[in-house]
């Protein structure tokens, strides 16, 4: 899906955007619509609670977020690249325009959409598991597969997982030491 949206960058129903690590891609609040298709690198979604930032998900190669309203929307989450990442930036206009050439690319997108719901279910009801080790693991195994699906190789940090899991990162260390080694090629953790 990703080729065949950027044919359409010439056109300029949508652009493609390089982000450095750490640089932010949609700011909590933003009110800016559109699509965003990751293209290259990994995205962290977090929202802040009590000047807290929390991890909601990580995004890979492929994933599609965003904000699509009819009202003057702000977010509460934002976007930021946690490595160096190019996404494809899709406003409503945008869309709409083409909806009108390509509505099978436009499904494909919302297809797209569905499929992060889908998979962000399959997360919370992991982690709707009490003790947290089992957490932790199932987390870690989920996104292991989703990386091995992908091809990717992906690092992440404890504070991450800790957050993504809703644990402190005192208990998600502690945890995490009772955990026999995730024999992962694709993931890492530090």
């Amino acid at each position: 899906m990703v080729e065949e949206l950027k044919k359409y960058t010439s056109c300029g129903l949508l652009r493609e955007l390089s982000y450095k690590r750490r640089e932010s891609i949609i700011p909590e609040g933003s009110s800016e619509e559109g699509i965003y298709v990751l293209e290259d690198g990994a995205v962290e979604l977090y929202t802040f609670v009590k000047s807290k930032r929390n991890v909601l998900d990580l995004l890979l190669p492929g994933d599609v977020f965003g904000v699509i309203s009819n009202s003057t929307y702000k977010t509460s989450y934002g976007a930021r690249a946690i490595t160096a990442s190019k996404v494809l930036h899709i406003s409503m206009e945008g869309l709409k325009k083409l909806g009108e050439t390509e509505p099978g690319l436009i499904l494909e997108l919302f297809s797209s959409l569905l499929d992060r719901q889908a998979y962000l279910y399959r997360v919370f009801t992991l982690l709707s598991t009490t003790r947290a080790t089992d957490r932790i693991r199932n987390l870690l195994q989920l996104l292991d597969k989703n990386l091995e699906e992908r091809n990717i190789k992906l690092t992440v940090n404890k504070f991450q997982i800790s957050s993504i899991a809703g644990l402190s990162y005192e208990h998600t260390v502690r945890c995490m030491s009772g955990l026999k080694t995730l024999e992962s090629r694709r993931l890492r953790i530090w």
